[in-house]
């Protein structure tokens, strides 16, 4: 019986965690690498995941090579994870070498944060989330920025 219940609350907890179609976005307000505050928007249209180190720099040298305004023209926001990573080592280390970047990248640093949005059997790709005034219209899981950019200007 204990084995049963531990199982449930654990399927349920990666479940609910996890974002889904047609349900509203959970809410968010997150830092950038410049400390700037943002949160949901009725005028996001795409919101850009990524929840390993190599996605992020993956994403990163993609937005670096487009105008500066590719994220802003396109109604999308980038955000990394980085929740697993020390706080010491965020802040000495990672979030410096971001502020190198003209766009804002948003950034989940509470376990708590990444458990609303992370989906753990894609963690190793994009996740580009369509919204329509907040509400999840498609979810898209993607290995290569080539389909993020078709995705993103669809």
């Amino acid at each position: 019986m204990n084995k049963i219940t531990l199982t449930t609350i654990l399927l349920a907890s990666t479940l609910l965690g996890e974002v889904s179609l047609n349900k509203p976005l959970p809410k968010f307000e997150l830092l950038d690498q410049f400390d700037s505050v943002h949160f949901n928007e009725n005028s996001t249209k795409k919101l850009i995941f990524a929840f390993s180190k190599d996605i992020g720099h993956n994403v990163n040298e993609f937005l670096e090579k487009q105008k500066k305004s590719f994220l802003e023209d396109n109604d999308a926001k980038f955000i990394i994870d980085l929740s697993a990573a020390p706080s010491f080592v965020r802040s000495l280390f990672i979030v410096p070498k971001l502020e190198k970047y003209k766009y804002p990248v948003l950034i989940i640093d509470e376990e708590e944060v990444s458990k609303q949005f992370i989906n753990f059997k894609h963690q190793e790709k994009v996740m580009l989330v369509t919204l329509d005034k907040q509400k999840v219209k498609n979810i898209e899981f993607l290995t290569d920025v080539n389909e993020l950019k078709k995705a993103i200007e669809r």
